[in-house]
């Protein structure tokens, strides 16, 4: 087996505050939708491009489908949307429709 010592010993308290920090502003957009009453009809999408290797995975970089850049954050916010949930088959931000 390889190993890929990587940087997640002294980025992860970084990495947590990027997402604490995402999390308190896509809270501050839900806000300001539900002030301007934009949220009754208006859907909200987050996504990233890629996950986060911790520098593990340099040489390769984005070309192989390995756990951490394979699995991606996705959130789905409107009035269509039930609780969430986790969508376990394979899917892709290919399969988001583009905005009309």
């Amino acid at each position: 087996m390889v190993r890929h010592p990587g940087t997640a010993p002294q980025d992860l308290s970084g990495y947590c505050g990027q997402i604490k920090r995402i999390d308190e502003t896509f809270g501050r957009l839900l806000e300001a939708s539900k002030s301007l009453c934009l949220s009754e009809n208006t859907v909200v999408v987050f996504a990233s491009d890629h996950g986060n290797h911790f520098k593990t995975r340099n040489d390769e970089y984005k070309l192989p489908p390995h756990e951490s850049s394979i699995r991606v954050p996705v959130v789905l916010l409107g009035p269509s949307f039930g609780p969430r949930g986790k969508a376990e088959q394979l899917v892709s931000l290919l399969d988001l429709p583009p905005a009309p």
